[in-house]
């Protein structure tokens, strides 16, 4: 029997995907069986289970196929900008920069929001589906924690020098937290909005009236 090549078996998973979410979309998580996925791929049951084994591990993948790599983008577009055309200069990432760069990267998945909604909703009472959530937002919270650490640092120093302080790192890193939190919150409430009204505002027009329902500057400093 030949050998199945990584690119032939990557190419199968990724119409698995495809098949899941386009079901998902139009009957929700809990109400899409392997069954409906196997129709909708045109493979048999058996080329479903070699490839995954339940539900769960499925939606893993999908997160992972579809928000994992976009992390690193995060991370490379933090890095740095350019101060003119031939110069790039490491720039501290507010919340509002972030909050932008998060909506900016769901918008790239190409997934409907309503997908999003379905799997949040269904993570509430799916114990596995909850575990693959909590794995891939957790890896999320972590990278924005990261990125958003110089800032935190800024407001956490007041214009102190307290760059040895274990107390002053400690408050740091809990302001990236508690801050990272809070705009997970904010990038789900504009998706549950999008998914149910169907007419999500634009990145830059939902960032402004966060700041303004909130009193904070245009970036959310």
């Amino acid at each position: 029997m030949p050998r199945v090549s990584p690119a032939y078996r990557q190419a199968r998973r990724d119409l698995i995907a495809r098949a899941a979410i386009a079901c998902i979309e139009r009957r929700g998580v809990h109400e899409t069986s392997i069954a409906d996925i196997v129709a909708e791929s045109g493979l048999s049951t058996g080329a479903i289970y070699s490839h995954f084994t339940d539900k769960a591990e499925l939606v893993r993948y999908i997160f992972s196929y579809y928000l994992l790599p976009r992390l690193d983008q995060l991370r490379i577009q933090s890095d740095a900008v350019p101060e003119d055309e031939s110069t790039p200069a490491r720039v501290v990432a507010t919340p509002g920069h972030m909050l932008h760069r998060m909506l900016q990267m769901l918008n790239s998945t190409g997934l409907p929001y309503v997908i999003f909604a379905q799997f949040w909703a269904e993570v509430t009472v799916d114990p596995e589906l909850r575990e693959a959530f909590h794995e891939s937002v957790g890896l999320l919270q972590t990278t924005v924690s990261q990125l958003l650490l110089p800032w935190a640092e800024q407001r956490a120093c007041g214009g102190s020098d307290h760059s040895d302080s274990a107390e002053f790192d400690e408050h740091a890193v809990e302001l990236a937290q508690v801050t990272t939190r809070a705009l997970v919150s904010i990038l789900q409430g504009y998706v549950v909005n999008a998914a149910l009204f169907g007419d999500p505002a634009s990145p830059d027009d939902y960032i402004k009236a966060v700041s303004t329902a909130f009193g904070a500057g245009p970036d959310l400093s």
